[in-house]
């Protein structure tokens, strides 16, 4: 009786341990909806309305599996969907790989966002809202892509990441082009200092556009500054123009849970008679813990400054709750 003892013990200790080894994968998300009045003007059309948006809402599961020798292998499979739509909006992809990690760094595979993109992507104090830095800092170069390789590792306060893309999937090519006609290499450098942080970044597609992206923030008497400056230079063959883009913003901390922000910024196309593009935007937030917030905002945009909400002069005057689980 006590040999059986021992062994059902043992068994039971040997399937805990391997039920740890390859533990289940987390189930998380991010709901963010707002209620906003919008309007819109590009010269020949005027309007407004009352919208109820979700802002990148996403569902997806993430974990490790634990290997031998140190090494293990992260996975995540991340969708947006949408809340305020019959069915969900349907299912788009995001972030979503396996990857490799141990004393070298880490290495992924599939479909990730560009080192490019994620270099300054804490300057943006209300991502994914109508206010979203990416009215300015162009969507076309902070991007996500498929079939990529990606590898990132921290060296003291120094973090590296690189990637490879063989094909930029948001392109709509056609067919018969060539392997790897559109693909993309992609770099960046951020260091974290007391209380400050610096960037740089550099993306180029090939036979395309290339990007220089720099970027920074420091906290400076209770307020959290940040900037982003990015010279494109565009490939005239397929009829693109140089752009630069400049955006800031300042985080103030009325009390331990509310903020208020204000972001700002102009993008200037190398054209002849073109008119910059301007983004200026206010508002509060206040958190209610680690994982859910309310926000009111006002942001106006002139020529195409508030693309978010339109082309044109456009402005928005919102609400809106972020919940994480």
């Amino acid at each position: 009786m006590k040999k059986v003892l021992l062994s059902v013990s043992g068994l039971t200790a040997a399937l805990a341990l391997s039920s740890a080894a390859i533990a289940g994968p987390t189930v998380y998300g991010k709901l963010h909806v707002s209620v906003g009045s919008i309007a819109t003007d590009d010269g020949t059309t005027d309007e407004s309305s009352t919208a109820v948006s979700s802002h990148s809402s996403r569902l997806g599961f993430k974990g490790e599996i634990e290997g031998t020798g140190g090494v293990s292998f992260p996975y995540k499979a991340e969708y947006q969907i949408d809340p305020t739509e019959q069915g969900g909006g349907g299912l788009k992809s995001r972030d979503q790989y396996i990857g490799m990690k141990g004393d070298l760094g880490q290495v992924s595979f599939g479909r990730l966002s560009t080192p490019y993109k994620n270099s300054t992507a804490k300057v943006d104090l209300l991502s994914d809202s109508y206010i979203d830095y990416n009215n300015i800092i162009s969507s076309d170069q902070d991007k996500r892509v498929g079939d990529s390789i990606g590898y990132k590792n921290n060296f003291g306060i120094a973090s590296v990441a690189l990637q490879y893309s063989t094909s930029d999937d948001s392109l709509d090519l056609g067919d018969g082009v060539e392997p790897n006609k559109a693909s993309i290499t992609s770099a960046a450098v951020n260091v974290d200092l007391d209380g400050s942080w610096v960037s740089v970044a550099y993306q180029a597609v090939n036979d395309g556009d290339s990007a220089l992206k720099l970027g920074g923030g420091a906290s400076v008497a209770g307020a959290t500054l940040g900037f982003a400056l990015e010279q494109i230079t565009g490939e005239e063959k397929i009829g693109n123009v140089d752009q630069t883009n400049i955006f800031a913003s300042v985080k103030y901390g009325i009390s331990d849970s509310l903020n208020a922000i204000a972001q700002f910024g102009t993008a200037s196309m190398d054209v002849d008679g073109a008119e910059d593009a301007t983004m200026i935007a206010l508002g509060v937030t206040h958190s209610y813990g680690k994982s859910a917030s309310v926000y009111a905002i006002y942001g106006n945009g002139a020529e195409g400054g508030l693309g978010k909400v339109g082309g044109g002069d456009s402005s928005a005057l919102a609400v809106g709750i972020i919940g994480k689980f």
